[in-house]
């Protein structure tokens, strides 16, 4: 897994520096990337062998 890590650094995040409701990648310089050697099921959703990015949708209540 590659993962680059966001700093807050005193700052408020969501609803100033992060929009609701719209696709964010989940690290500051790049998308958090997830590589699997074989197929897997994830909450019923089967994903076959490769890589993947992640994204996020951070809503105004979650």
């Amino acid at each position: 897994m590659i993962h680059s890590r966001p700093s807050k650094r005193d700052r408020e995040i969501f609803s100033s520096l992060v929009p609701h409701d719209q696709i964010r990648r989940t690290g500051p310089n790049k998308a958090t990337e997830i590589t699997s050697y074989k197929d897997v099921m994830i909450d019923h959703q089967l994903f076959q062998t490769g890589s993947y990015s992640i994204y996020k949708i951070p809503g105004k209540n979650q």
